[in-house]
């Protein structure tokens, strides 16, 4: 009977430590947190331009507002309204300050403390300072807008729960829409005569850089 005994208490002290040990474990590893869903960004915007046939560079800057709202953590609703404050030479499709929105998706991975995404957005481009007919007094100025892309990559930095630092390396797709064009009777043998603006397809890198908020 001595013998039964000890061998319960030997078996009733490991049961006991091993359910201490478990308690304790568990008591060592909080739930995670979700990351904020939301971002609002505001970046620094340029737009370089290389004109291969005139061998010159050129480049537009401004600012730019972006916002986003993940479904998932690889997956976002991102959108954004960028303003150029260069003020191209007018032109018949192009020209003035240039303001860009797009709305579209952003896919890719994120982790605690970076995410790592592609963009695909399409959008618009308004453009301030076009002119579609020519009169003998000069050019007759108005706004026009046309179909863009922006398609490019997009790197985020979380130093805290709340701010978010962010990146974007992409490429601007415009299709300038078919333009007819009016000219005055000094620039004709007759006395007014049209001719058509081509439909035309142009690209131009866009980086931005900036900070915002996750909420």
């Amino acid at each position: 009977s001595s013998d039964v005994r000890s061998s319960d208490l030997i078996a009733a002290g490991i049961s006991r430590s091993f359910g201490q040990s478990f308690q304790s474990s568990a008591r060592e590893s909080p739930p995670m947190q979700p990351a904020p869903p939301n971002e609002l960004i505001l970046s620094y915007a340029l737009q370089p331009q290389v004109h291969l046939e005139a061998r010159s560079f050129a480049s537009d800057s401004g600012l730019a507002i972006t916002g986003s709202h993940f479904l998932r953590p690889w997956l976002a609703l991102d959108s954004s309204i960028v303003y150029l404050g260069g003020g191209d030479i007018p032109d018949y499709q192009d020209g003035g300050h240039e303001t860009e929105f797009f709305a579209g998706v952003k896919l890719g991975f994120q982790r605690s403390r970076y995410g790592i995404f592609a963009k695909l957005r399409p959008g618009l481009a308004s453009f301030s300072k076009t002119y579609q007919t020519v009169t003998d007094s000069g050019p007759v100025y108005d706004v026009s807008s046309d179909f863009a892309m922006d398609a490019g990559a997009v790197v985020e930095f979380y130093p805290a729960r709340h701010v978010v630092l962010r990146a974007d390396l992409g490429e601007v797709f415009t299709r300038y829409a078919p333009v007819t064009v009016t000219f005055p009777a000094y620039m004709a043998p007759q006395p007014t005569y049209t001719a058509q603006q081509p439909l035309i397809d142009a690209s131009a890198g866009q980086f931005l850089i900036g900070v915002g908020w996750r909420f």
